[in-house]
């Protein structure tokens, strides 16, 4: 456009002053033209560098003035995009429950988000595998259990479990470990039973009573094994209330049970063996995050799929959310907003000059050049509009 205007502004000189008026006027648009094309040439120019190399004041002022454009640039964003009441508006305004409630409807999402959440875990888990972190816990679980009270503890769940009868599967299974225990240790009982039986006493008599005694001693096991109503199973309940309550109420019994417990605790193989509890319930937690089907998969589908069915149809907990997250945005727009003008103050100030006014130029782009072409038409327009005016007068 330069070139032309250049072209028919010689053209216009060259047809001399005699020429018709309207040649004037081609000429003083061509001329103005020419000015407003490289004035516009040269403030394009200045911005990113020096026009010609020349060192002009006031020129190349994207490198040259790189560290406070970046200052300002930081305290615009921080001010005007993270001002915390435009913040919350906008969260509130975006609906963010109503939209993740729609996201949640759809089942591959909610498959997606158990992926993400066991990935999560796994993740999680991996840095909780650390020998440090499992010494850690073991010895916190260790320090709290050495503060509770076991006496009244052990009688307060104690005399619930008598109370509601769970006790009675327990010894029943007991008895059933006792009968097998005999069953399998036979031949040790019959040997016992002959060392303490008389010389004198002939062999066959003393099968006779062994068969007896241990046929008897069977058989009183499967009776109460069979019946949770025996007398001496009643004794034991009876008995089992007793102690819970002993346990609640006496100090001496529930000194000597804490006793027992500082005692266990400070063995050295109590400590070993939870630091390998932990370790094995990090693994296998860990193996059942990345499992289909698994257990914990299971608990995070059914979490999700609760949550995402609570969130669809309670419109006052989908309020709660969205005021919740707009207050927390807000909450974090106040608080850490500084930290986004500085990040942005000082990436710019790492930046190379030459290098951000390539970056600038290069994302403004094209409109730098319809800028000039613009100077050059409004130049253009202006020289006639001035001649124009001349002419009148």
């Amino acid at each position: 456009m330069l070139l032309a205007a250049a072209a028919v502004f010689v053209a216009a000189r060259l047809a001399g002053d005699d020429a018709s008026a309207w040649v004037g006027f081609v000429r003083a648009g061509a001329e103005a033209a020419l000015v407003g094309g490289l004035a516009d040439w040269f403030a394009v120019t200045a911005l990113f560098r020096r026009p010609l190399g020349l060192p002009i004041p006031h020129t190349a002022i994207v490198p040259t003035r790189k560290d406070r454009l970046g200052v300002s640039l930081g305290a615009f964003v921080e001010e005007h995009f993270l001002e915390p009441a435009l913040l919350r508006d906008r969260v509130l305004a975006a609906r963010p429950a109503e939209r993740l409630a729609a996201w949640a409807a759809v089942p591959a999402n909610r498959d997606r988000a158990v992926e993400h959440l066991a990935g999560g875990l796994d993740a999680t888990l991996e840095l909780l595998r650390d020998e440090r972190v499992g010494r850690a816990v073991g010895d916190a679980v260790l320090e709290r259990l050495g503060t509770v009270e076991v006496g009244p503890l052990a009688g307060r769940a104690l005399a619930a479990i008598v109370a509601e009868g769970r006790h009675t599967e327990v010894v029943t299974a007991l008895l059933a470990g006792l009968a097998d225990t005999l069953v399998t240790q036979r031949s040790a009982f019959r040997a016992v039973f002959d060392r303490e039986s008389p010389w004198w006493v002939p062999g066959r008599v003393d099968d006779r009573v062994f068969e007896r005694i241990f046929g008897g001693i069977l058989h009183a096991i499967d009776d109460l094994r069979a019946d949770p109503a025996h007398p001496i199973r009643r004794h034991l309940d009876d008995e089992l209330a007793r102690l819970a309550e002993r346990l609640r109420s006496d100090p001496e019994l529930a000194r000597r049970v804490s006793a027992w417990r500082g005692e266990a605790l400070d063995h050295p193989a109590v400590a070993t063996w939870a630091g390998a509890l932990w370790d094995d319930l990090v693994t296998s937690l860990r193996r059942q995050a990345g499992e289909a089907g698994s257990p914990v998969r299971r608990q995070l589908a059914a979490l999700v799929g609760a949550g995402a069915e609570r969130l669809a149809t309670d419109t006052v907990l989908r309020g709660e959310l969205d005021r919740r997250l707009a207050a927390a945005a807000g909450a974090l727009a106040e608080r850490e907003r500084h930290v986004v003008g500085d990040f942005i103050a000082q990436t710019v100030q790492r930046w190379d000059a030459a290098e951000t006014a390539e970056r600038v130029e290069h994302a403004v782009g094209r409109d730098l050049q319809f800028i000039r072409i613009n100077g050059t038409v409004v130049g253009a327009l202006a020289g006639l509009v001035i001649h124009g005016f001349g002419a009148l007068l």
